[in-house]
Parts: C-alpha cells; sequence; structure tokens
C-alpha cells in the first residue's frame, strides 16, 4: 500500500510526469526505428538468399528433392495443405511424414536465414512415392498428347518429374522454409489451370500488355526468363490463345475462336527445366505493414499519454482525489507538495493576493467538497496508536487546508488524559463516522489535546458528525468523571493551514471555553487570511531532507543553523505554530527511516528521542539540537547501509571472478553483467580495495597453476587450458610476473 502511494505521489509532480512522458516518446521512437531496422534487414538477407539460389539451375533443386527420394522409409513430403490432400493423407497410398532437415546446400543455406520462407513459383513437383499412386486414380493428369487420358500410372520410376498439368491438385508451389520442410502450396485462388503457353517475349513486356488490357494479375501466371516466358491462366484455352496469337503477330483478339493449347506438354516441360533465373522470391511485406501500423498507433497513443500527463499536472488544485462515502464528489488541496505550495505562497504574497481568492478563481465547486484531517501528537504507552501512526506515516505532509476544526481539552494529570484520549479514539461511533467522512486519517495525539480539521460544506454531515461527537463527550464525562472543554470553530469564509487552524481552536479553546448542555461551543465569526501570515521556509526544508539522505554531517548541521536562525529572528511565528513545525520536521525525518528499513527496532530508536515542548522562544535550539539527532541518526544509518550494500556487490564480484577463473572467454563485460552493473563501476568498486578485474582473474588463475605444479604432474600446457589461459605463451608470462618464476622453475622448487 505504501509503495501505491508512494507511486501515486510522483505521478501527482509535473516534473516527474515530464521525465515520463520524455521517456515514453524516446522509446516509441526508438522501438519504431528497431522494427525497421529488423525488417529492413530481414529482406536484406531475403534479397541475397534469392540471388544466391537465382545463380542455380533450377534442376539443382529438383536433384535435391530427387535425393530425399533415396530416404522413402524415413521422409516423405507432406502434402496437407487442402481439403483433398489431407483426405489423401488420411489414405493407405500415403503416410505424410515429416520431411527431416539434411546437410544438402541448399537446405545449409537456408538454415542461414531465421524466420523467413521462400515462395518459388516456377517448379511443380510430382512425387509418386516408392512408386505408389499418391492421388486417386480420378484425378488424371493426361499425357503430351491428351490431357484428359494421362495418368500417374504412365510414370515408371519413382523420381520427381516436373510438369504442368490441368488439375489444380498436382499443381502446387514449393514453399521452402528454414529447419522446417518442404511444402507444396497451391499457386491459384481457383481450382485448375485451364490452358498454359510458352511465348517467346520478356515477363516485363507481357506484364505490361496484359495490365493494359485490365486483366488482374489473379487471373494468370507469368515465369520465365528474357526473352521467353510461360503464361499459364485460369481462364479458358481460347482466351489464351486469342491473347497469345495477339502478342505474337498483332492479330486483334478473337474470343470466339477455341483452338486449344498451341504447344504440348513436353515442350513446356523441356522449357521450365532450362530456365536458370526463374525463382521469383516475395517479399512478404505483411511484416513491415504490420510493424508500421503498430509505430504509428504507438506513437499517438504515446502523444495522447503525454498530452494527457501534461494537462493533469498543470492543474494546480485536482492532483488529490478521494471517495468520500460512496459520492462522485471529490477532495482536492492547493498544491500538496511543499515545493509547489511554498511557491505558490510566495506568488499569492507578492501581488497581494489571499488564498481564499485563489481558491474561488480556480475551483468554484470547493465549495461543495470536503476534507477531514485529524492530527495528534503520538501517545507514546499506546501500543496500538503507536502502530496507527507508523502505517500511516507518509499519510501527513506539511501543510493541509481546513476550513472547519474541533478542538477538545482535558483537565487533569497527562497520564489520565491520554487514557481517556485513548478509550475516546477507540469508540466504534466515533471511528466510523470519521471513516463515513475520509477512510485514510494519521492519528497524531498530544498527552491532552487533540483537535479535528475539516474541510467541509456539506452541513449534513458536518451536523451528523458534531451530533456525534457531543453525545460521546458527555457520555464520556459522566464514565469517567473527568472536566472537558469542547468547542467547535467554523470558518465558513477562510482557508487556514494547519498551524495557524491548530493556533486558532487553542485560543478558542482558551478565551471562549463555555460548558454548553450538550458540551459543545459554537464560534462562527473567525475569519483568518494565511496570506498574511509569516512564509516558512519550504527551501530549507527540502535541503535538510536532502542533506540527510547524500549530505555530510556538516552540511546537515548548517542547514539547521538556518532554520534556527529563521525562527529566531521572525517574531511572526507563535509558540504553538513553531512547535507543529518542529513536529513535521521530526515527522518527515522519520519518513526517511521508514522508507528505506522495515526493522521495527530501528524505527523505535527514532521514537525514543524526546519531544520537549515550546514554552519561549529560548526552546528554539533544543528542538532544533533534537532535530539533529534525529537526522544525524538517519544520516548515519543510510552510509551504513549503502557500505553494507557495497561491501556486498564485491563479495559478489570477487566470488564470480574465483568460480569462472578457469573459462578463457571470461571478459569484464561477463564479470560486471553477472550483478548487472557497468563495466566503469565495476572498475571502481575494485579499485577501492586496490584490485582491478583482469588483475585480480589472472592472479587467481596463477594461484591455480601453481597449485596444479605441485600437486600434479601435467605438462604446462595442460595446466595453463584448466587455469583458463588462452595459450601457454600467456601462462608463462603471467605466472613469472605474479611469482618472479617461471612454472618449470616453481614445479622444481617447491619438490
Amino acid at each position: 500500500m505504501n509503495k501505491i502511494k508512494k507511486f501515486k505521489g510522483l505521478l501527482r509532480d509535473r516534473y516527474t510526469l515530464k521525465i515520463i512522458m520524455i521517456v515514453i516518446l524516446f522509446i516509441l521512437f526508438f522501438g519504431g526505428i528497431a522494427i525497421l531496422s529488423v525488417y529492413q534487414t530481414a529482406t536484406q538477407k531475403m534479397k541475397s538468399l534469392s540471388n544466391t539460389i537465382s545463380e542455380n539451375n533450377l534442376l539443382d533443386l529438383k536433384n535435391i528433392v530427387e535425393s530425399y527420394l533415396q530416404y522413402c522409409d524415413d521422409i516423405s513430403i507432406n502434402l496437407c495443405l487442402n481439403d483433398d490432400a489431407i483426405a489423401l493423407a488420411n489414405t493407405e497410398h500415403m503416410s505424410p511424414i515429416q520431411v527431416y532437415r539434411h546437410n544438402y546446400s541448399l537446405i545449409h543455406q537456408l538454415n542461414n536465414i531465421k524466420n523467413s520462407s521462400l515462395l518459388i513459383d516456377s517448379v511443380y513437383l510430382y512425387y509418386p512415392a516408392e512408386g505408389k499412386v499418391i492421388y486417386d486414380a480420378q484425378y488424371n493428369a493426361g499425357d503430351v498428347t491428351d490431357l484428359n487420358t494421362f495418368s500417374c500410372d504412365n510414370l515408371s520410376s519413382p523420381e520427381a518429374s516436373y510438369f504442368l498439368t490441368r488439375n489444380y491438385s498436382f499443381s502446387r508451389h514449393i514453399t521452402v522454409q528454414p529447419k522446417d520442410t518442404i511444402k507444396i502450396v497451391r499457386p491459384f485462388p481457383q481450382d485448375s489451370i485451364e490452358a498454359y503457353v510458352i511465348l517467346n517475349m520478356s515477363a516485363k513486356f507481357l506484364r505490361d500488355t496484359l495490365s493494359r488490357y485490365s486483366i488482374r494479375e489473379q487471373e494468370y501466371f507469368v515465369y520465365g526468363q528474357d526473352n521467353q516466358v510461360l503464361l499459364a491462366s485460369n481462364n479458358d484455352p481460347d482466351f489464351i490463345l486469342s491473347l497469345s496469337k495477339y502478342l505474337e503477330s498483332g492479330e486483334p483478339i478473337d474470343n470466339n475462336t477455341v483452338v486449344g493449347v498451341l504447344h504440348s506438354a513436353e515442350t513446356s516441360l523441356d522449357f521450365v527445366s532450362t530456365i536458370p533465373t526463374s525463382v521469383i522470391v516475395r517479399e512478404n511485406r505483411t511484416i513491415f505493414l504490420s510493424s508500421l501500423a503498430f509505430m504509428i498507433i504507438m506513437i499517438l497513443a504515446g502523444f495522447v499519454v503525454s498530452i494527457l500527463l501534461t494537462i493533469q499536472a498543470s492543474k494546480p488544485l485536482t492532483n488529490l482525489f478521494f471517495k468520500l462515502n460512496g459520492s462522485e464528489r471529490t477532495v482536492s488541496t492547493i498544491e500538496e507538495k511543499s515545493k509547489s505550495l511554498g511557491a505558490l505562497y510566495q506568488s499569492l504574497n507578492a501581488n497581494n493576493i489571499s488564498l481564499t481568492e485563489y481558491i474561488d478563481a480556480n475551483i468554484p465547486a470547493l465549495q461543495e467538497r470536503f476534507f477531514i484531517c485529524l492530527f495528534f501528537n503520538r501517545f507514546k504507552n499506546n501500543e496500538n496508536l503507536l502502530t496507527a501512526m507508523k502505517n500511516a506515516r507518509i499519510s501527513f505532509d506539511y501543510p493541509k487546508f481546513v476550513v472547519c476544526l474541533f478542538s477538545l481539552e482535558f483537565n487533569g494529570n497527562s497520564i489520565h488524559s491520554g487514557e481517556y484520549l485513548s478509550s475516546f479514539m477507540s469508540h466504534a461511533l466515533i471511528t466510523d463516522s470519521l471513516n463515513q467522512l475520509c477512510p485514510h486519517f494519521v492519528v497524531q495525539m498530544e498527552l491532552s489535546r487533540f483537535v479535528i480539521l475539516f474541510n467541509c460544506k456539506e452541513s449534513t454531515k458536518l451536523s451528523a458528525f458534531v451530533t456525534i461527537f457531543s453525545q460521546i463527550i458527555e457520555e464520556q464525562k459522566k464514565t469517567l468523571n473527568i472536566d472537558i472543554n469542547a468547542g467547535i470553530s467554523d470558518f465558513a469564509d477562510s482557508i487556514l493551514s494547519v498551524p495557524e487552524a491548530y493556533s486558532q481552536a487553542c485560543s478558542c479553546l482558551d478565551s471562549h471555553s463555555v460548558n454548553s448542555p450538550n458540551g459543545v461551543v459554537s464560534y462562527s465569526e473567525i475569519s483568518i487570511s494565511p496570506a498574511n501570515g509569516p512564509i516558512y521556509p519550504f527551501h530549507l526544508e527540502q535541503e535538510l531532507m536532502a542533506a540527510i539522505k547524500t549530505k555530510p554531517d556538516s552540511e546537515i548541521l548548517e542547514v539547521l543553523q538556518e532554520l534556527e536562525s529563521h525562527f529566531q529572528e521572525n517574531q511572526e511565528f507563535s509558540f504553538t505554530t513553531v512547535r507543529y513545525i518542529y513536529l513535521s520536521l521530526l515527522s518527515n525525518i522519520k519518513k526517511i527511516l521508514y522508507e528505506i528499513s522495515n526493522n521495527s527496532d530501528e524505527w523505535e530508536k527514532i521514537d525514543d528521542l524526546q519531544l520537549l515542548p515550546i514554552t519561549s522562544v529560548d526552546t528554539i535550539p533544543t528542538c532544533i539540537h533534537n532535530l539533529g539527532q534525529a537526522a544525524l541518526f538517519i544520516n548515519h544509518f543510510i552510509q551504513d547501509k549503502s557500505k553494507n550494500k557495497k561491501n556486498n556487490t564485491v563479495h559478489c564480484i570477487l566470488e564470480y571472478i574465483e568460480g569462472h577463473y578457469n573459462e578463457p572467454t571470461l571478459s569484464t563485460d561477463d564479470i560486471a553483467g553477472s550483478i548487472y552493473i557497468s563495466n566503469s563501476h565495476l572498475y571502481a568498486l575494485l579499485k577501492e580495495i586496490g584490485l582491478t578485474p583482469i588483475g585480480y582473474l589472472n592472479e587467481i588463475r596463477c594461484k591455480k597453476a601453481a597449485e596444479l605444479l605441485i600437486e600434479t604432474t601435467k605438462t604446462a600446457k595442460d595446466i595453463a587450458s584448466c587455469c583458463g589461459f588462452e595459450n601457454t605463451q600467456i601462462f608463462y608470462r603471467q605466472f613469472k610476473k605474479y611469482f618472479n618464476l617461471s612454472p618449470t622453475q616453481y614445479r622444481q622448487l617447491h619438490k
């Protein structure tokens, strides 16, 4: 829960939001560049592979496929990419076994290209496995003279044959995928090839001519070399015939002439077998388009999020929200961050603008919202309240703004009053009422007084709470026999900071304490403008908190001296206000410890510091002294914890080197990467103990080599290899540098 609150606090800081916005934009920008780079690299690899394959005759591919047939017991062509082929695979005529990868030249080349596939448009494969007919008899192919009578049985041997057929079932493109298999896919969206013809012209000229006649590419298929192409179409043969006659002789197209196929299947086969450059690699642009679309969407989303975050950060009064009693109303402070609030105060004072006027100008709806804050000085002997303080330690920041306030004072000794306060706060009715108004509040208790602060304009809820409050007071007065002076101050037209509200409540109690029948006295004629009050030195508080975390003792003491001088010189600070500021500073100092430690014993060391009340200006040095004790304690705690963490890191580095010294390829990158630090940080850490990564690595290797020289009879070459040295020369050089003896001399000396 504390981490969530801390995260929400960061999101309410406009500077943090700007940093987040810049980081998001950088990630989107460089992510898009990375995606395009990956696509460009894949495209270049596919083009390179295409050029490599195109240099070879397609018969090489035929030979590779035929070589697979020699292993018919183990492999087969997988024909399960359409309904007919799936049905075929389930019959007794064929058993489709996965084609395993073998180290043939072409397949070996394909293995170097990951996540890509090639569509070879110009090759058709018929594969009768072991002489079996791989398709039902009803699907006949036809021979060189009659396409309707040629059947698979006419093939005398189980070798791969390239041909074109009018039956779609035997016409597939071969798709080669790396580390996978050779698959067969359909060449056309329609069911059959009706006709084909070989033309003496370039493929480019043919495509340009067809496009002039508005013939879509889906209706034909062209492949070939510069001066000869083969045109196949799923249109009727008379269209192909008329078109070919027009292209070759310039005669007009006659769609009424039905002659048939011009060239025999044998001629077509001869042509296909001699095409050296007909492999067409179709670049798959789906990856590019999807990547580009993703990048555009993410950039737009990033701009939208950035704009929303900027707008959110720029609203000075809408950064803190609470859901109260299931209502849709929200509650907001002027600025919840001390730095922004201090700047706002100074700006308003410089322009003679009251805080009330500022709020009215910026949030007219503030009058309909309310905010509750309970603050007490902790009553130390009550464990439950101590636990509540620690659990809610980051919920209370200086200062809050209030418009309504309760104040309650007890007559009697402090111990008795403390017991009463504990009993009062544990009362079910008051707890439920507070939770209905605001589920999150901090309990800080004084020995004889507490104050409840509201920012409330809903009279019904305020009246209901006052009634419950009054009843409990009367009940407790009778039960415990304690005199109680209670007061309600209603600041209908003013906004107060907590110190001023607290001071005003105490003044009301001191000067207007009157016992009424219900134990409550109402005051409604009080109006205080904080713009006329003293300016709190926010910058000194920020400097103090920063110094505690990172600076030496001297700088912490300097900031405390400045703070003491500020309070001594500025007589406008009331004693009560200074005391509250002292408690607030001590609370913020404690938060630093709470954030870095989960050890309750360490918390108690700070809690044991005595909180001396301020009775005159002369006691301010005592408070500063107490603050200094707490600040120096936490500063030393942070330094010790940082030192222990650094020692643990160095230990991990040395341990990693000692465990991997025998790896010849071990580098500083490996050592730094093992504990997720940079090389420069690695060198800096080891430099503090007088070592370098490579120097310590060589030292460990030489020590291990010395042990092997004494305890074994291994040769210098074997020992060098066992200890991680790249070669014998390096081993000799490093060993002599460390022991001032050669390995041979060292062995002779110690034997």
